[in-house]
């Protein structure tokens, strides 16, 4: 599936711009979502919010220098969150868990944000609308609850997440809490 949308998206390239072009570039959107299957891709607009929410000042210096620190970790996290439309997404996270998970479809409901929702539109991400309560029950632990809204029937999700840092610095995912 991928070496068929690199040779479309090369002879999108080669085409003149014009109603052919924008046909094949809605056909190689189709097969990107297609291939990726439990997760849609989020907007520009998503993925500014996203960072903005980690942008947000933080009132503790431990948090925040934490926050920056594991920031790559952060986003990756939110983005496969709010994108996902069944829980197997989540198993591209575990490479950066502490300990590795397999999701299956029977998942969705409780550790997926888009699963709790009836009218959300799965073929969008949800929006992430806010960070907060953001805890240090550890030096090595930092927690947050993210908050989800959902562009198209404006439900409302929240779900924790916890990261643990390594000895040697680097952040890992700990655990995925249940949706609420």
């Amino acid at each position: 599936m991928q070496k068929i949308i690199m040779v479309l998206g090369t002879v999108s390239l080669s085409l003149a711009a014009g109603a052919q072009a924008q046909s094949l570039g809605k056909i190689l959107d189709k097969l990107a979502n297609t291939a990726q299957g439990d997760a849609v891709t989020p907007s520009a607009a998503q993925t500014s919010a996203i960072a903005a929410a980690l942008n947000a000042r933080q009132g503790n210096p431990r948090i925040a220098s934490d926050v920056a620190e594991a920031r790559p970790l952060l986003e990756r996290t939110l983005r496969t969150l709010s994108c996902a439309t069944a829980a197997p997404a989540l198993n591209s996270l575990n490479r950066a868990r502490l300990e590795p998970q397999t999701y299956q479809a029977y998942h969705t409901y409780y550790y997926v944000p888009t699963g709790r929702t009836k009218f959300h539109d799965k073929r969008r991400c949800m929006d992430v609308v806010r960070l907060g309560e953001w805890k240090k029950p550890a030096a090595n632990i930092l927690s947050v609850r993210a908050y989800f809204v959902s562009p198209s029937s404006e439900e409302a999700v929240s779900q924790e997440v916890v990261y643990q840092r390594e000895e040697g610095g680097a952040w890992l995912i700990r655990s995925i809490e249940i949706v609420r």
